[in-house]
Formats: structure tokens, C-alpha cells, sequence
């Protein structure tokens, strides 16, 4: 069964999907290294997995990164998986793109797609009311419970304990307002 969660829109994770992998899909076809990440947190201890830092399924934080794509701003089939071992092994996973070696980029136009795929439900992350602009661009929180469509752009590197589903837009956008400021002062 697929399910497509647009902006703040929540999808329910049943008891059936919490023993079983889970599999998250990032794609795009355009020239951009855009790099997936994921904070993950365990009773307590919290890491990050991405390209430097490919995790494990077998012990913490029971999440692996298959590969780095893209690299270069190549265009083409680019790809990058996470897998999760078990959604009950996990307090709280929260997934964001780095736009690597830019220190800002409008998402949209590289039009990625997320896909969270268990056995029996697969959850597309609905990119089309998104708020683009940014270094960062925070995809969707998954619980024990549940998995939360953020779609947000950010010039902060995110992090697990900033709840990006109500942080005010202003507050996100802050410094790629000052930098664009400071830009046009400068005549870049």
C-alpha cells in the first residue's frame, strides 16, 4: 500500500511494521551531491549517520547508509538507501539533506524523492509545498509510532531536539537573509 504524506502530515506505524527493516529512499536525477543523513537516537545516545559515518545494522545505532551518489554534481540515476534494522530498536530517527559543498541551494528545483518502505506500507514524502531555500532540508521524523512529513528548508544544520514542525519560519531562514544581505553589500 503506498501513502503519500504531504507537509505536516503524520503516518501511523503499526505493530505489524515495528519488527521488521525499514527502508528509506532518497533519489534525484539532477547535477547536484546532495547527501542523506540521519539522526538517530537510542535510549538516550544519539549519532549520525551519512556519508562519513555509514552506521550499522547489527549494533548502534542500527541504521546503515548503503553509499554516497552524486558526488561531483553528477546528474543521472542518483541514489542513496538507509535501512533501519527495527523500528523498535529506535526511539526516534530523523532524516535531512546536506547540500554538499553549497551554502545554499532552492531544493525544489532538484526535485528529490523520499520513499520510507516497510513490508506491508510504503510512505512517499510529498516535496510539492516545500519551503526550499536553504543549506539543509529537514525530510520527516520517524517514532515508534508514527512518521511526520517536515518538509523544510534550513540554514541550520539540524538537530534531533529542535522540533522543525513548529519552528517559525523566520527563525529558519534567519541567516540565509543575513548572507543574501551581506551579498548584495558586497556586489557578489
Amino acid at each position: 500500500m503506498k501513502i503519500n504524506l504531504s507537509k505536516g502530515s503524520a503516518g501511523i506505524i503499526d505493530e505489524s511494521m515495528k519488527n521488521g527493516r525499514c527502508n528509506v529512499k532518497l533519489k534525484w536525477k539532477t547535477g547536484m551531491d546532495l547527501d542523506l543523513h540521519a539522526l538517530v537516537r537510542v535510549g538516550g545516545r544519539t549519532q549520525e549517520v551519512y556519508f562519513r559515518n555509514k552506521g550499522s545494522l547489527n549494533t548502534f545505532p542500527f541504521v546503515k547508509l548503503d553509499q554516497d551518489a552524486g558526488i561531483g554534481n553528477r546528474a543521472g540515476d542518483n541514489e542513496e538507501n538507509l535501512t533501519i534494522s527495527r523500528i523498535n530498536d529506535i526511539d526516534e530517527v530523523l532524516f535531512f539533506i546536506d547540500a554538499f559543498g553549497h551554502s545554499q541551494i532552492d531544493f525544489a528545483k532538484y526535485k528529490p524523492t523520499l520513499t520510507i518502505e516497510f513490508l506491508s506500507k510504503e510512505f512517499v514524502v510529498d516535496f510539492s509545498e516545500a519551503q526550499s531555500r536553504g543549506k539543509y532540508f529537514v525530510l520527516a521524523r520517524i517514532t515508534k509510532d508514527k512518521i511526520t512529513n517536515i518538509n523544510r528548508a534550513t540554514m541550520r544544520e539540524p538537530q534531533m531536539d529542535v522540533q522543525f514542525e513548529t519552528v517559525p519560519d523566520q527563525e529558519l531562514g534567519f541567516v540565509a537573509g543575513v548572507m543574501s544581505k551581506i551579498k548584495n553589500i558586497l556586489g557578489l
